[in-house]
């Protein structure tokens, strides 16, 4: 699919496994990218993330199976025809492992720039819960169809590949849609989807979060999500994921780490930024606050947030 799918938990992106046989990102496909690969052999990924939402269908024979584990959960997904995989976007997966074969695996990315073309900027990408189906006979028919279009050229046309594609979308949010809009009271972020963007946030301190980032999660707008984000938290999300940066750095001031390297850990770009924003927050600066913490003063220094 052009770019990766998979990103570790300081951003960058990380070979999915087996081999491509099919991409569409530099064929005629106009809907939501496929990549189809095979799987042969056992391995290992480790801690990464899903940044998009997709769904992956096991289309061909085969044996074996892979063990996705994420937090205390273990979910096995037999190398079964039929078997799909539903992941929505943000997932954080301790540990992926593989083993034994299948011929083909085709994957959906529910993309945010195909979806923008497709509607027009009218819809908004599914929010599911992240979860294995034994069959759905809905999508798999959507898929293969999807699939044999791409193996003939695309030939049939645009149309018809985006027709495929909004039927796919309009399906899934349906059948597993979250339905977080009809949940959400005007003005506010409800707790548990509140704690799923703060959830976020902790896990992606180095990286270089976006509102944009943020917003996705909940399928809204930038706009509307830092202001509903402001009037939950009592804070932007700038201003929350400054404070919680420094929450993080005050923990790592305790070890031996140097600032320098404190500061990079939390997604400062530089030392005197770290330096910047932490007096801002605390009215103190790192090198006191650790020399504090040596003499076992109190580090209290930050007000507290959700």
């Amino acid at each position: 699919m052009g770019d990766s799918l998979l990103f570790d938990r300081r951003g960058k992106p990380i070979a999915t496994p087996g081999v491509t046989l099919i991409d569409s990102t530099p064929a005629a496909w106009q809907g939501f990218p496929l990549e189809v690969t095979s799987i042969h052999g056992s391995g290992e990924a480790r801690a990464f993330h899903l940044p998009i939402a997709a769904i992956a269908m096991c289309s061909g024979g085969g044996n074996g199976c892979s063990d996705v584990r994420i937090g205390r959960s273990t979910v096995s997904l037999p190398f079964s025809h039929g078997v799909l995989a539903l992941q929505d976007a943000g997932v954080e997966v301790d540990s992926w492992k593989w083993r034994g074969s299948t011929d083909e695996i085709v994957s959906v990315q529910f993309t945010p720039d195909i979806l923008a073309e497709l509607t027009h900027g009218e819809a908004r990408l599914p929010s599911f819960q992240s979860q294995r189906r034994d069959e759905d006979e809905t999508i798999s028919s959507l898929i293969t169809a999807m699939h044999r279009e791409l193996k003939r050229g695309c030939g049939s046309g645009r149309m018809y590949a985006q027709g495929l594609s909004l039927a796919l979308l309009g399906y899934v949010q349906h059948r597993y849609g979250t339905s977080a809009a009809r949940r959400r009271t005007p003005g506010t972020i409800p707790p548990r989807e509140m704690a799923r963007v703060t959830d976020y946030i902790h896990q992606h301190l180095a990286r270089d979060i976006s509102v944009d980032d943020l917003a996705s999660l909940l399928n809204l707008s930038s706009s509307q999500f830092a202001r509903l984000f402001k009037k939950t938290a009592g804070a932007s999300p700038y201003q929350y994921l400054q404070r919680k940066r420094i929450e993080r750095a005050i923990d790592l001031m305790r070890g031996p780490d140097s600032l320098a390297q404190i500061a990079q850990d939390v997604g400062f770009s530089s030392q005197s930024h770290f330096t910047e924003v932490f007096r801002a927050v605390t009215g103190t600066t790192p090198a006191i606050a650790r020399a504090e913490q040596a003499k076992g003063f109190p580090t209290g220094l930050i007000p507290h947030f959700p």
